[in-house]
Order: structure tokens, then C-alpha cells, then sequence
């Protein structure tokens, strides 16, 4: 059939789609799927369609599957333009500080091409070499570490890779989003993303959330025919991407990749660029800062050393050259910290491996560093606080309460009506079905049965481990006449009476009856079996027995006390009976089902293969209890499915509307009630007790209560069920009818109560600490449930959340007064009931707020948003979990927003911060610590580097402000700053945590910032200028043992002669290699003095020897690359002549770092434990960092 559009393209309009609000214009794409009727799909898209019943469509097969997607190619988008890796790292070259370098390298070099001849030119020249080797150095160095880091996020993105459930063949199965094709049948559900561009086919419920398409906020409901011209505005289409916030739905695969909807709007596709995150910044804006000081202080240096050097005038002795490369450049580089930003990227690269190893996935690497100094966890009970296996404890039905340990189909418990009842209800309003396991290895085929040869007809006893596969491997040939014979009554009374006429073939699941105990013979007629005279019973059937439909399309075989054979056949076999009339019957569907005169030949017998229990873990323990006593599978071909209504949290409920069997009297639809036990109770007016409807009375509410308490309070969670008989005129007759505004017509009261079942979840090992771990911390964690309040009571004791605080009930029952006389200010601890917040006010906010231990039951995604909002109004850093599709606007809100990998929706992943690969509360804890530990290492990496600044200034300004020799050379300066003092930097990114660091209370991020006062007071006016004041100390013992007083230092080094005060005469060569010996010495002790605080800056708070000193192997590492460095400018020769370095020398000289370091030990030591005592002193405000 001819479309408009070429299958599966688009044609994209310059034009506007007209949207308001100064909305970015967006191609217009033109569609034409949503107008197709379903015969124009089914021909359109070259695919088998169920027109009459689309539902019950099998799909594509695998084979079309393949071809389609070697035709068309995957379902994704065409990533934008990735830049070569070169342009990443010309980047770097690129950066502000980079550039800074840059521009003095080729200064330097300007005027060592410019001042040939003049005295110490070759400085200009050793400069501009060594900027160049440093820049190329750092540059390599940052674009390393990213790469890293991208690489780390990456691997995690792969593992969050998004997969689409699939209809092909018949079954539902899990395929990667991408190997979507053309005319896929694809199963979307609340929580999921849309995978393609999608045509509804089936609807339940279903509601897809457009905005990022149509701008609109609220949820679409979808439905099966065009409801716009406009595609984007029709609703029975689904577009790539969009979120699916309730229900359930089929839909076919339009367009795939670029020609989906997303795929024409190229605004929405790879447009977005990542900006630097909030800790980058605060580092940048703090290096700018410093820059901006450098610059200022070179210059208004520069200008002193001119001014005094040369006066007013340029000439004569005055050289603005020299002075440019001894004071500008070096005061400029000497202020800027270069290597910290080769630093925070480290330390955000290590980070990231870390968090990998601690299942945590982060969007953006800052937002750990936001929840290391988060104040409130608010986290869900379910599978993040316990364990998510929840199986089925406790029953109460008949008005008894029953413990389910010992229930066994042996002891009769399935003959109470009542337990019949709650079980049958309890296995149709379940989500949950089987599906093979997709992680079990692939069986091959065991052989093949073929019916016409003689030799392939074993007994039913060699096949009793095996299965028919789903398909016929082929069909030839005449059927021939076979029959089934049994060793007993039933062969001779059922195959004798229908004679030649209906005995052609039969087949049956293998190990249906016991071993050996029937054959397969052929026969030209109907002939008699011999053997004992009853059939044994169906007690031993073997685990493998499945239907047989999907191979005669008839057949059924069920597992029980009563087995059926046939949808419409009346044979049925019992436990221990004789044969009855039918089994002729049976032959014949079999025989019709696979055509006269035909046989299937070639049929594989393949080993049963693995299933495993889809579905939530509620379910999934209600779907294994009711499984033992009534198969689930059979009872649901009984009672086919009509209509549901999805269980969400707003409604607390899940209503199904099932068919009831043919065979049965009466044909009312039944409706299947299950959720929260009030709510469930309050639909009600009857309830079942041994068998009878009884009215609901004030007995019965009594005893409800009071069993609903007792069991909650064990800390398990509760549903109620109810059945209703629905009359057939308040409800369609045919499962083919298209339901539309079906749930205003489902009822909602006159039920009859059926009981209750609890379920046990117990909390997951290491929860408890966990959460002390927080409390240490000073972080206040709060559950938000779902859950009865006294269930959320009993877990939130059990895992500490609940502890050092009492209730209100509590307090009254130790002092014997009365909850209402109990004010607020001595209670410390509450379990909120949500539906209560709907009448609080602000100052009700405040105080409820103020308690440290807080459970809140019965919350709504609403709920969660509105506490959310709520804490973050008092200042408190918020950490908030969520694995649904409604907690997205509550994640989002969050400070941070942390979404469950495993049982999250793709919605929530979405929309929070963090993802827990593991769905374990303890992974949080593992989180806020690395945060912790990120801003530490920043920290103490801070500390370290700026505490070199001083001393260097040191050693310029002597020579500016008193006209004596320099401290250092230029090239010393910059070597320490670009070379010795970079690796030892760099490694803090690989520091361990400090004992105490989950001990201490959460830092105030509008206060504790990571350069603060006490921070710039330790590097500058503490470890600076102790550092200072121990290298000028080495300086003048240098020249002192020369005999060079400091009285001598003016205008010396100078004149070819000079005079002492005890009067000496020193020629310009001995006066050189004293003042290279004293710069030598006040450079050794400025770098071994590092060395020393590179080891008082692991830590903050906690003993120097305790934390470990030589535990960072990093550090090490760059601790020996730095005294090498050393070891080779001051030893090496002609290197030290270019450093003006003299290695020639007592060694003491090279020992003045021991008092240094002695002193930055003591005073640093001194300081933590000052600290440490008194925390809140006026002291630590200004000294700890």
C-alpha cells in the first residue's frame, strides 16, 4: 500500500511547529503511522497482526527480527560529532593558567633573542625552556586523568545500557534497545522509557509523559485510534524517550533511530555541553582569585625594583630586563598554584574508581562531594533498608491468624473454601508470570521423536525428562493410524468405543503417568490395552508438565488433583479413579488440531528449560505461596484476564477483572481487590469466614484491627484482599472489546473480605551499623514508607533508625501518664502517619522537624516531595531515595537525588543524582563517605601548595626590599613551582580516609569552604612562615661560615672585588659561589621542609602516626621524584650551574629542614589535638582547616 512517506522516514519542514512561550523552534516532522488502521500497519510495515484481537499478536520472528536490523540498521541515535582526542588536548594547552605560562615562555624567549651579549641572558633562555617542558607536562597530565575519568563514567553508563521487552514468536523477551527493528511488538510499562517511535496497539491504564515534546507537564493517556491530525498531539502514539508513568501497554515499532520523533528534533539530541560543576568552580574562582593577586603583586613589584633600581630614568646600569625576569616573572609564577587543577582532576578521577568498586554511579562527580556533606538521608524501606526478598509469613482468614511455615498441600490445608478463596485471588491480581531464564545456558536438543518410523516410538518413561518444544520441527507425510494405548481399564472402555474412527494420534507430555506405564504403538484400528485396571493417580506427575497448546493449539495439560485435557473437552482424570468417558474426545482434538492425514515428524525433544518469577517482590512471594497449593498458570487460563487496574501509590489498590471458566455455572466476572488493609476494608461489606458471606460488623472491624496491629508491629508488611461477582450487564462480555474510562465502571464497595496475607522482608546485613555510621556523623537518616505505621515502626527499630530517642507512647507507658499530656519538646522521636501533613502549618513543620529520629508511614510520592521541600527550607542538605516513577519530582528536588539501580524505574535513574547499583543503603553511606574524603584531599592539597608561596616571596622580596642577593634563583623558584611541588600535590588524590571521618559532624557548605580564613591562615602565616624563617636561617649560616655578615650582604656579589668588614678582599667568583651556596641551602631546606609537610597535612584532625605516614604509595612516590629532582639540580654539574645551585658544600647545610620539619610536627601535632579536645573552641574556628 503506497504511503506518503517512504516506510519508517520522515521529511523534516523548515517551518515553526508553532509552539509558544518563545519556545525553541523544532523541525516539523511529518507523520503518518497514527492515521493507519491496523490492516494499513499490518501492510505497511510487512508484519502478521491479530487485527481482530491486536494483543494476542505474536510478533516478528527471530530470523525477520535479524534481517530487519542488518537492513535498517540499530535503534540509535547518530551520536553528534565526537572532536578527535587532539583537540581535547590542545584544550588543555588552552587553559587560562596554561596560557599565563605561555605568554612569559615566549617573553622569556623574546628576550633571549633580543639581549644577546648581556650578562646571565642564558637565564632567559633555561626559563623559557623550562615553562615549555612544564606546560607540555601539566597539559599531557590533566588530559590523561580526564580521559580517565571518562572512561571510569562510561564503563558505569554501559552497565545502566537501557533494554526493551519484546514480543517475537509469541514470547516476551529482553532485548537491547537498540536491536529494536521495524514492526517489533514491544511490552512498555510504568517506569520504563519508550524505547522507538511506538503505534499503540493495547492500552491498559497506560499514561506516557510528553513534555519534553509537547511542553505539556501532565501524563497523556493513551488510547488506540488518532485523536489528532497532528501526530505529536494523537494519542496513540508513543515517541522514543518519553517516560511511561502508569500502566501497561503494546505498541509496534514505527520509526527507529533518527527518523524517530527525537531523532528529527535536533534541539533535543546532543545540544546540551556539561558546564563545570559546583566544586570546579569553587577551585577555579579560588585560582583565578590567586592569579589575579599574582599579577597585581608582580607588577607593583616589578615597579618597586624599578623605581629603586633605576630611579626615574632607564639607562646607564639600569637593566628593566633583568629586573623583568627576577621580580615580575618570578612573583607572577611563584603565586599561582598551576598544578591544582591537574589536581582536582585527579582526585575526581580516583574518586570515581573508587565509587566504582562501591557500586555507586554518579552523573557528575561533584555531586559526591554534595553528598559527603548531605545532613538528612531520607530513605525508602523497601530493598534499600531491607533486603527485598519477602516471603509470605503469616495468613488470617476464618477470623484465625495462621503461620504459614508448616502449610503443605498435604495437609489438606486447600480444602478450606476460605483458603481456596484468598488463594485464588492471591494468583489472579499478581503481576508477576514466569519467563525462562535469561541467565541459564542454552540446552541443546536431545533428539527428535519421529511418529512414522517404528523405532521412534519410546515409552512415555524415556521422555519423562524432556519437553516438546513450541514448534513442530516439520510436518509430512500421511498420519497413519496410531493410537494411544494404556495398560488399564482406560484404553479398553474410552479407544473401544470410538473405534477405526477417531484412534489416529495423540501426544502427550512426556512422564504424564508414571514410568512405563504407557507406549506408543501403531495399530490399523482401535485396539485394547491390557494391565491393571485403574490408572494411577496424578500425585507423582513430574515438575516439567506445560501446556501443550502452543504444539496442537487445543491440548491443555494441567498439574494437580485434577488434570484436563483439552479447552473444551470434558476428560477429565482424578486422583486414584477409574477411567472416564472421553479420552476418544481427546484423540480426536489432537488429530484435528494437527490436520487429517498429516503426522509431525521431526519433533525435538528439548530439556525443559529454567524459569524464573518476574516481577515486584510483594508479588513474587504471594505468586510462590499461592503456587504451592493451586497451580498459578492454570488457574489463570481458567480465568482470563479481562481488565486491570495497576496498583500506584496514590490509589494503594490493584483491581483485576477475570472470566470465569465455560464450564461454570455462573458467569459473572469476578473482581480481585488487593492493597493497603484499611483501604481494602473499607470497600467491603462482607467477609468470608469457612466458606459463607457474613456481614461486616463491629466484632469483625474489632478483630481486623487488632490482628493488623499485631502483625504490623512484628514489622511485616500487610495486604488485604476482597472478591466481588460483577454481573455481566455492568461489564463487557468479550475480552476483544477496547476498553475506554473502564475504571469509573469498576466497582468500588459491596466486596466481601477474604483475608490477609503479610509478608516478612527483614532488613539487609550491615543496615544497622550503617546507619550508626550516620548518626556519628551527625546525619539525621529518615524513612519514608509506603508501609503501615507500626510495620515502619518495627523496621525502623530494627535498623537503628528508631533508637536513642523515645516516643510518645513510650514515654507514657514508663511514666504513666497520659500521650495527650506529653509535650513536644520531650519527645524525640515520631512515627508520621502522611495523610496527618495535609493540616499542618509551618510552625507544625518546624517542630516535627526539630526531632533527630523520624519515620514517615503511608507516604505518597507527593508526600516525599512536600518533606523534601520542607527540609531543604531549614538549611538541611538532603539525600533523597527513590525507585518509582512518581518519586522523580522528589529525587529532582532533592539536594541530592539517589535512585535504586536494580528495582528503579528508568524514570527515577532519571531524574536523580546517584544511582545504587546494588540498591543497598549501605552504598549511600559508602558515598557521603568518598565525598568526605574528596573534599579532605582537596583540602589538605591546598594547604600543602600554598604554603611553599611564602618562603619563595621570601626570597624575592630581600633582594627588592634590602638590595642583598636573592634567597633562590628565578629558575629555583620555578622549578619548585612547576616541578618538585606538582607530584607530591597530585598524590593526595590517593589519601585514605582519616579515622574520624564519619565521626564528625557535616560541614556548612556556606560556611566551610574549601579555601576559607583558617585554611589561608595555616599555609601563610603558620607552615609558610615557619618554612620562611628556617631558610633564611640556613641562608645566613651560609654566608655566616663564610664570614659574611649580614652587615656585608648589601651590593655583595656585585663588584668584581669586595671588601669585608674584617677585611677581607673576595674576588666575584668566590663571591658567587657563596651566594650560590646560600641560595643552594635556603632551596634544599625550602623542598625537604615540603617533604616534611606533605606528611602534616594528611591529615586534619586525626594523630599524624595514627592515620599511617608512609601508607599513600602515591605519595611516596612523588615525595622521591621531588628530592630527586632536587638531588639533580643542586649535584648534576652544568645543570647546577644553570640553577645556580653549588652542591660543593658541608653537608650540615643541607640539615636545616630537621628544625623546620620539627617544628611544622610539633606545631601541627599540637594543633590537631587542640583541636581535637576542643572542638567548638575559638581556637579550632581559627585553626582547623
Amino acid at each position: 500500500m503506497a504511503t506518503e512517506v517512504e516506510l519508517g522516514k520522515s521529511k523534516k519542514s523548515a517551518a515553526s511547529n508553532g509552539k509558544k512561550d518563545g519556545a525553541d523552534e523544532k523541525p516539523e516532522v511529518e507523520y503518518v503511522e497514527h492515521a493507519w488502521s491496523f490492516e494499513e500497519l499490518e501492510g505497511n510495515l510487512a508484519i502478521k497482526l491479530n487485527v481482530a484481537q491486536p494483543g494476542k499478536s505474536a510478533g516478528l520472528t527471530a530470523a525477520d527480527a535479524k534481517k530487519r536490523l542488518v537492513e535498517n540498521g540499530p535503534n540509535a541515535l547518530t551520536p553528534p560529532p565526537v572532536k578527535p582526542w587532539y583537540f581535547h588536548l590542545l584544550a588543555k594547552f588552552l587553559d587560562p593558567f596554561m596560557i599565563l605560562l605561555e605568554i612569559v615562555a615566549v617573553l622569556c624567549f623574546i628576550l633571549f633573542g633580543t639581549n644577546q651579549g648581556s650578562v646571565d641572558n642564558e637565564v632567559n633562555l633555561y626559563i623559557a625552556v623550562v615553562l615549555v617542558f612544564v606546560i607540555c607536562l601539566t597539559s599531557v597530565l590533566s588530559f590523561y586523568q580526564e580521559g580517565q575519568s571518562a572512561k571510569v563514567m562510561n564503563t558505569f553508563k554501559n552497565m545502566m545500557s537501557e533494554s526493551a521487552r519484546v514480543r517475537r514468536g509469541g514470547q516476551e523477551i529482553d532485548v537491547p534497545a537498540e536491536d529494536l527493528v521495524l514492526g517489533d511488538l514491544v511490552v512498555i510499562e510504568s517506569g520504563k522509557r519508550v524505547p522507538a517511535d511506538l503505534r499503540i496497539i493495547q492500552s491498559d491504564s497506560l499514561k506516557v509523559e510528553n513534555s519534553s515534546f509537547t511542553g505539556e507537564p501532565e501524563p497523556v493517556e493513551m488510547c488506540l485510534e488518532k485523536t489528532d491530525d497532528e501526530a505529536l498531539h494523537s494519542k496513540n502514539l508513543a515517541f522514543n524517550s518519553a517516560m511511561v508513568v502508569e500502566g501497561k501497554g503494546l505498541g509496534i515499532v514505527v520509526r527507529t533511530g533518527d527518523n524517530t520523533m527525537i531523532g528529527n528534533i535536533a534541539s533535543l539530541v546532543g545540544q546540551t555541553k556539561g558546564g563545570k560543576s559546583t566544586l570546579e568552580a569553587e577551585v577555579i574562582g579560588f585560582v583565578h582569585l590567586i592569579t589575579k593577586f599574582a599579577i597585581l603583586s608582580a607588577i607593583v613589584f616589578y615597579a618597586v625594583a624599578l623605581i629603586k633600581t633605576c630611579g626615574f630614568e632607564i639607562g646607564g646600569d639600569c637593566d628593566p630586563a633583568k629586573s623583568f625576569i627576577n621580580v615580575f616573572i618570578v612573583i607572577l609564577i611563584a603565586n599561582v598554584p598551576e598544578g591544582l587543577p591537574a589536581t582536582v582532576t585527579s582526585c575526581l578521577t580516583v574518586c570515581a574508581q573508587r565509587l566504582a568498586t562501591r557500586q555507586v554511579f554518579v552523573k557528575r562527580l561533584d555531586c559526591v562531594e554534595t553528598l559527603g556533606s548531605c545532613t538528612v538521608v531520607a530513605s525508602d524501606k523497601t530493598g534499600t533498608l531491607t533486603q527485598n526478598k519477602m516471603t509470605v509469613s503469616h495468613l488470617w482468614l476464618d477470623c484465625r491468624t495462621r503461620t504459614t511455615e508448616y502449610m503443605t498441600r498435604e495437609g489438606n490445608v486447600d480444602k478450606w473454601d476460605s483458603f481456596k478463596e484468598l488463594v485464588m485471588a492471591g494468583a489472579l491480581c499478581n503481576m508477576c508470570k514466569y519467563e525462562a531464564d535469561p541467565n541459564a545456558p542454552a540446552v541443546a536438543a536431545a533428539g527428535s521423536l519421529d511418529l512414522s518410523q517404528a523405532t521412534n516410538r519410546p515409552s512415555i518413561a524415556t521422555m519423562n525428562n524432556y519437553t516438546l518444544s513450541k514448534r513442530p520441527a516439520a510436518v509430512v507425510g500421511p498420519l497413519g493410524n496410531h493410537q494411544m494405548t494404556y495398560q488399564g481399564t482406560l484404553a479398553r472402555r474410552s479407544m473401544q468405543q470410538q473405534k477405526g474412527e477417531a484412534a489416529k494420534s495423540t501426544i502427550l507430555n512426556p512422564g504424564f503417568f508414571d514410568r512405563g506405564a504407557a507406549a506408543l504403538e501403531a495399530s490399523t484400528g482401535a485396539g485394547a490395552g491390557s494391565g491393571a485396571d485403574t490408572v494411577r493417580g496424578m500425585a507423582n506427575l513430574p515438575n516439567i508438565v506445560r501446556q501443550l497448546s502452543s504444539v496442537t493449539g487445543q491440548a491443555t495439560v494441567g498439574r494437580g488433583s485434577q488434570a484436563t485435557f483439552g479447552r473444551n473437552s470434558q476428560a477429565t482424570f482424578g486422583r486414584n479413579s477409574q477411567a472416564l468417558q472421553g479420552a476418544g474426545t481427546l484423540s480426536r482434538l489432537s488429530v484435528n488440531a494437527l490436520g487429517r492425514n498429516t503426522f509431525l515428524g521431526g519433533l525435538p525433544l528439548v530439556e525443559a528449560p529454567p524459569r524464573i518469577i518476574v516481577g515486584n517482590p510483594s508479588d513474587k512471594a504471594v505468586f510462590t505461596f499461592c503456587n504451592l497449593f493451586k497451580d498459578i498458570e492454570t488457574t489463570r487460563e481458567e480465568y482470563p484476564q479481562l481488565y486491570i487496574i495497576p496498583f500506584n501509590s496514590r490509589l494503594k489498590y490493584m483491581k483485576t477483572i477475570h472470566r470465569p471458566p465455560p464450564t461454570q455455572a455462573d458467569q459473572r466476572r469476578v473482581v480481585i481487590l488487593k492493597g493497603a488493609p484499611e483501604i481494602v476494608l473499607k470497600s467491603c461489606t462482607r467477609y468470608m469466614s469457612k466458606g459463607e458471606e457474613l456481614p461486616i460488623d463491629a466484632g469483625f472491624s474489632k478483630r481486623f484491627e487488632e490482628v493488623y496491629k499485631e502483625i504490623a508491629g512484628q514489622g511485616e508488611r500487610v495486604l488485604g484482599f476482597a472478591r466481588k461477582h460483577l454481573p455481566l450487564s455492568d461489564f463487557p462480555a468479550s475480552v476483544d472489546d477496547k476498553y475506554k474510562d473502564m475504571e469509573d465502571k469498576v466497582p468500588h464497595e459491596e466486596f466481601t473480605f477474604l483475608g490477609l496475607i503479610s509478608l516478612i522482608d527483614p532488613p539487609k546485613n550491615g543496615v544497622p551499623d550503617a546507619v550508626l555510621r550516620c548518626k556519628n556523623a551527625g546525619i539525621r537518616v529518615m524513612m519514608i514508607t509506603g508501609d503501615h505505621p507500626l510495620t515502619a515502626e518495627a523496621i525502623a527499630k530494627k535498623v537503628n533508625i528508631i533508637r536513642d530517642y523515645s516516643m510518645r507512647d513510650d514515654i507514657a507507658q514508663e511514666t504513666g501518664e497520659s500521650p495527650a499530656d506529653i509535650t513536644e519538646d520531650r519527645i524525640g522521636a515520631a512515627v508520621i502517619t502522611c495523610k496527618d501533613l495535609e493540616h499542618y502549618k509551618e510552625e507544625d513543620w518546624n517542630v516535627l522537624l526539630d526531632k533527630p529520629e523520624l519515620v514517615f508511614a503511608r507516604a505518597s510520592p507527593q508526600d516525599k516531595l512536600d518533606i523534601c521541600r520542607h527540609l531543604r527550607a531549614r538549611d538541611e542538605v538532603v539525600a533523597m531515595t527513590g525507585d518509582g516513577v512518581n518519586d522523580s519530582p522528589a529525587l529532582k528536588n532533592a539536594d541530592i537525588g539517589i535512585a535504586m539501580g536494580i528495582m528503579g524505574t528508568e524514570v527515577a535513574k532519571g531524574a536523580a543524582n546517584v544511582v545504587l547499583m546494588d540498591d543497598d543503603f549501605c552504598s549511600i553511606v559508602n558515598g557521603i563517605e568518598e565525598g568526605r574524603v574528596l573534599f579532605d584531599n582537596l583540602t589538605k592539597t591546598i594547604a600543602y601548595t600554598l604554603t611553599h608561596l611564602v618562603p619563595e616571596l621570601m626570597a624575592v622580596l630581600i633582594n627588592i626590599c634590602f638590595t642583598i642577593p636573592a634567597g633562590m634563583s628565578s629558575l629555583m623558584i620555578l622549578s619548585i613551582d612547576l616541578l618538585t611541588e606538582v607530584p607530591p600535590a597530585i598524590s593526595y588524590a590517593w589519601e585514605q580516609a582519616e579515622s574520624n571521618v564519619m565521626d564528625r559532624p557535616p560541614r556548612n557548605r556556606k560556611v566551610d569552604r574549601l579555601v576559607r580564613p583558617s585554611l589561608l591562615s595555616y599555609a601563610y602565616l603558620q607552615a609558610g612562615m615557619i618554612e620562611a624563617g628556617i631558610c633564611l636561617f640556613a641562608y645566613f649560616m651560609v654566608y655566616g661560615s663564610n664570614g659574611v655578615t649580614p652587615l656585608d650582604l648589601f651590593q655583595f656579589g656585585v663588584t668584581d672585588d669586595f671588601a669585608l668588614r674584617d677585611g677581607r678582599i673576595l674576588s666575584l667568583v668566590e663571591q658567587t659561589r657563596i651566594v650560590n651556596s646560600a641560595m643552594t641551602a635556603f632551596y634544599a631546606t625550602l623542598i625537604l621542609s615540603q617533604v616534611v609537610n606533605v606528611f602534616v597535612c594528611k591529615t586534619r584532625f586525626v594523630p599524624m602516626l595514627e592515620h599511617g605516614v608512609f601508607n599513600n604509595i602515591m605519595m611516596n612516590y612523588g615525595v622521591m621524584v621531588e628530592v630527586g629532582i632536587l638531588i639533580a639540580i643542586v649535584f648534576i654539574p652544568g645543570l647546577n650551574d644553570a640553577f645556580s645551585a653549588y652542591g660543593r658544600q658541608p653537608i650540615q647545610f643541607f640539615l636545616f629542614f630537621l628544625v623546620s620539619g620539627a617544628i611544622l610536627v610539633g606545631w601541627g601535632e599540637l594543633r590537631k589535638f587542640l583541636i581535637r579536645v576542643y572542638p567548638t573552641s575559638c581556637f579550632a574556628n581559627a585553626f582547623a582547616f
